[in-house]
């Protein structure tokens, strides 16, 4: 496994388990930097994941980022509207 691979795969875990921190935090601890973070960590992912030369590792890894960026898009959108 190469070093590009790996540190790839690596944001991509770390992604999720930041996703997962956030889904089962309760809502009134969630504050305006740990959702800065929950939309930064999948974006910085997705450059990890551009920097790979192998299509086959490439393009699922963008899509799954994307669609967890997406995830705590509308996460966040919801858990807002929900303490206002």
């Amino acid at each position: 496994m190469t070093k590009k691979r790996r540190n790839a795969l690596m944001m991509f875990v770390l992604t999720l388990l930041y996703a997962a921190l956030q889904f089962f935090r309760p809502n009134m601890t969630l504050t305006l930097l740990n959702v800065i973070i929950s939309f930064l960590i999948p974006i910085i992912a997705m450059l990890f994941a551009l920097n790979l030369k192998e299509p086959l590792w490439r393009w699922p890894l963008i899509a799954m980022e994307g669609i967890v960026l997406i995830l705590m898009v509308v996460f966040a959108l919801t858990h807002s509207i929900a303490l206002i």
